[in-house]
């Protein structure tokens, strides 16, 4: 059977819809005063909500960008990393280079220090050298070389040349001159003919055996400065001197030879070292008035002997030239004659300079006590003159021998007056004065 709907209940509405109905109409029912404060606490409600939600925005937001900050895009952290670096590269060189300044400032004072000490040195050096050889040539003969370092060679052409007599032995011209001795066994005197009979050995021994004296000298002044010993070191040192003119006035060819031989009994040939005569300067302690006399006399010296080779080049020219003349033999024989004659008083005459030069310069401008400390200090070889001068020359920028010999500013008859100057000079030198320095450039003003 079939169901059929009740229409009775079919219009009759649902429960549910009933009350929600209900709740409207007693809503609208309620005051309005109800009504407002329902709806202002909803608004209340809203408006809070969204403050939170707007807070927690803000918070959010600031804590972004503090991470921004803190963190940074990578390029500025790049950026900042790089002005650490540079900054920290910029402590390191600052602190490098006041490092490096300190170490030059060090290094300055340490050099100062070096060479102030090295120049207090060299005096000291060279004073124990000298005694030591003092020292030990004493302990053995005459004929025992020296130590090594303190051997040389001479060229007594150029060097002592004293006679003891009241005047020097300058005039070439003299009959019979002598030299006196002093030396133990050795006869009083002996003359210019005995000395230039002497072979080269006995020339050397007779040399070696005043190298002894003085050397002993040199000793006991160095303990005690005792006028006997200070005027037994004057007299031998002018022998010494007068020694050498003889050797080289009578007897040319053994002067020659002992140039370059050692003096010591075993007569031959040696090497001299590069730096004796730089380390000789210490000793022989030359003032300043003493270093002029003898550049002085170098300049004077060496323009002599240049106008003396010019001399002689004029000669040999003109002979030259004769001989392409077309004339009589008879008359070339009489120009050679000539030629021949003028060439060998040329000759003399730059020996006889060589001479009055050694006087001039060992017996005026050094003390007896300087030529014996040189004659000591360079044994078996005797003190070269010229090699002194030589490095007095480089050291005070001298012009060099060439340049000297080459000197055209003045004429030759100007360089011949000049040179007088020094012959006279070596004139005055006396048995009285001969153990000091006699100023050369003194006694060049007052010729003046």
């Amino acid at each position: 059977m079939d169901h059929q709907t009740d229409p009775k209940k079919s219009q009759q509405p649902a429960p549910a819809a009933r009350s929600l109905l209900d709740v409207d109409a007693e809503k609208n029912s309620r005051s309005p005063a109800l009504h407002q404060r329902e709806t202002s606490t909803r608004t209340s409600s809203t408006a809070s909500a969204v403050a939170v939600v707007s807070q927690e925005d803000s918070t959010q937001s600031i804590a972004f960008s503090r991470d921004a900050i803190a963190l940074g895009p990578a390029s500025e952290s790049g950026s900042l990393k790089q002005l650490k670096n540079r900054s920290a590269q910029k402590r390191f060189r600052e602190r490098q280079k006041a490092r490096s300044e300190t170490m030059e400032t060090l290094l300055l004072l340490t050099t100062a220090q070096l060479k102030q000490t090295q120049s207090k040195q060299a005096p000291l050096e060279a004073r124990i050298q000298l005694l030591e050889a003092l020292v030990a040539a004493s302990k053995v003969s005459s004929n025992t070389a020296a130590p090594a370092g303190l051997t040389g060679a001479l060229d007594i052409c150029k060097t002592h040349g004293f006679h003891y007599e009241p005047h020097p032995l300058l005039t070439l011209s003299t009959a019979t001159p002598s030299m006196q001795v002093t030396l133990e066994g050795r006869p009083p005197t002996l003359t210019l003919s005995q000395i230039g009979s002497m072979p080269l050995t006995d020339i050397a021994k007779l040399y070696s055996e005043y190298v002894d004296e003085l050397r002993a000298c040199l000793l006991k002044l160095n303990r005690q400065n005792d006028p006997d010993t200070i005027q037994r070191l004057n007299r031998l040192s002018a022998e010494l001197g007068s020694l050498m003119v003889c050797v080289a006035f009578s007897n040319p060819d053994t002067f020659r030879c002992m140039q370059s031989s050692r003096l010591d009994g075993d007569v031959q040939q040696m090497t001299l070292p590069d730096n004796l005569y730089s380390a000789l300067l210490v000793p022989l302690k030359f003032s300043a008035n003493q270093i002029d006399d003898l550049l002085w006399i170098r300049r004077l010296f060496h323009c002599k002997l240049g106008q003396l080779a010019r001399e002689r080049r004029a000669v040999v020219h003109q002979m030259t030239q004769s001989q392409m003349d077309l004339v009589h033999p008879s008359e070339k024989l009489s120009g050679l004659t000539d030629w021949a004659e003028r060439l060998k008083q040329n000759g003399m005459e730059e020996y006889r300079t060589f001479l009055q030069f050694a006087v001039a310069l060992l017996q005026g401008v050094y003390t007896a006590k300087q030529v014996a400390i040189g004659a000591v200090y360079v044994y078996p070889s005797a003190h070269k003159a010229l090699k002194m001068l030589e490095v007095l020359r480089e050291a005070h920028n001298e012009p060099s021998v060439q340049q000297l010999m080459e000197a055209t500013a003045l004429s030759d008859a100007k360089h011949s007056a000049n040179w007088q100057h020094v012959v006279s000079y070596a004139r005055i030198i006396t048995p009285q004065n001969v153990h000091q320095h006699i100023p050369f450039t003194s006694y060049l003003m007052s010729q003046r």
